[in-house]
């Protein structure tokens, strides 16, 4: 199972069991849900994967209930399983790490925020940064938000949106926000669509929501190659992608901060924290904070 060996994660704490149930027994699930994800959004499972995995560690760089919560109750789809490693997981993790603080920073400086995650797949974020503290509001594909409303239901405070990205319906349904209590986040989302496509989404979101936060990340060519192999296995190619950091400033938005994942949490990375010295391993990926002007 490629680098499986070594891997820090539930299946090896626990036995060589199905990662569903793995986690299942330590949160005291048992029961499956239907979980209608096809192709990309298969990419959430492996991420709620990650993330459980990363609340099990000695030193988690956070603690994620729901995401042990929930992946006990998803079935594991085994194509997935050749993609997972222990530097996949340590990926995500320090990715997800980057982006709670990053919103986290400008929920302190706003009144009444909300924000909006993009693509959010099963992400778990609201319940570790947001609860209490932000109106949140989750938009992904219809399957996406079928099996979120399965697993946790909708309240005032969170609540979901379905339909495409592009067609920009989602955008009418947050329009009557001020942009500037706005933080919108696109994780993990952008690299699977063409650079066209992604020019004229942030156009559009750029006149809908001017002044409004935007984080995002970006991945490089070498995240293309080494990655391709498992994205055509679940019809996930990554399609923009960037030589460096010099390209964003091509993109309709101020870029506020650019740090490249190797320079996050430099502990959690362990000898891989030296790879941010690599110019072709540095851009892997890159996690973006702007502003739409």
């Amino acid at each position: 199972r490629g680098d499986r060996a070594g891997a820090f994660c539930l299946s090896d704490r626990l036995g060589r069991i199905r990662p569903g149930e793995a986690v299942g027994r330590i949160a005291g699930q048992s029961c499956m849900i239907e979980a209608t994800l096809q192709d990309v959004a298969k990419t959430s499972i492996w991420t709620l994967r990650a993330r459980a995995d990363e609340h099990l560690q000695p030193r988690a760089l956070f603690h994620d209930d729901k995401a042990i919560e929930w992946f006990s109750q998803i079935p594991w789809p085994t194509e997935l399983d050749e993609w997972y490693s222990k530097y996949a997981q340590m990926g995500i993790a320090v990715r997800t790490r980057a982006f709670d603080d990053l919103v986290e920073k400008h929920l302190a400086g706003l009144e009444r925020p909300l924000v909006v995650e993009l693509g959010c797949g099963l992400s778990s974020r609201y319940h570790r940064i947001g609860r209490g503290r932000a109106r949140w509001i989750d938009f992904d594909l219809p399957g996406v938000i079928h099996t979120r409303r399965q697993l946790d239901p909708e309240t005032g405070e969170h609540r979901y949106l379905a339909g495409s990205l592009l067609d920009h319906h989602w955008m009418t349904a947050v329009q009557a926000e001020q942009a500037s209590s706005l933080v919108i986040v696109a994780e993990g989302l952008l690299m699977y669509f063409d650079y066209g496509e992604v020019l004229e989404l942030l156009g559009e979101m750029r006149e809908q929501f001017p002044g409004a936060i935007f984080i995002f990340d970006t991945q490089g060519e070498k995240a293309r190659r080494l990655n391709e192999r498992f994205t055509k296995r679940v019809n996930a190619p990554l399609k923009w992608v960037v030589r460096n950091a010099r390209a964003l400033r091509d993109l309709p938005v101020e870029i506020l901060g650019v740090t490249s994942l190797f320079a996050c949490h430099p502990q959690r990375l362990g000898l891989a924290r030296f790879l941010r010295w690599v110019p072709a391993m540095r851009n892997i990926n890159l996690f973006v904070e702007s502003r739409l002007v």
